[in-house]
């Protein structure tokens, strides 16, 4: 015996030890196996676990442009009379005129 029919003698006992567990073609094809139920309920408790997970997830936050966005840190910026940074010197008047 040279070794492809030793081969192929192994596979054919590996094949027939196999087959010994497995049900017929027709019975796994019948509508009336148990295991047909079961994965149908398997498919819906699924598809129930994936509508509960996507249905209670947070809403997307929305976008803030660029113009709109401020530092969480900018309140440090400010000071109590920031009106003399903020504003320009009107140089039309003169020191006179400023004073009342």
């Amino acid at each position: 015996m040279n070794d492809d029919e030793r081969l192929r003698d192994l596979f054919g006992q590996a094949r027939s030890r196999d087959a010994t567990g497995l049900p017929g073609f027709k019975k796994v094809t019948s509508r009336e196996g148990p295991g047909l139920r079961g994965s149908s309920a398997t498919v819906v408790l699924l598809a129930l676990g994936a509508l509960v997970t996507f249905s209670t997830a947070e809403p997307p936050q929305r976008v803030v442009s660029m113009a709109e966005w401020r530092s969480p840190t900018a309140f440090l910026l400010e000071t109590a009379d920031d009106t003399l940074l903020r504003d320009l010197p009107d140089i039309r008047l003169t020191y006179r005129e400023d004073i009342p």
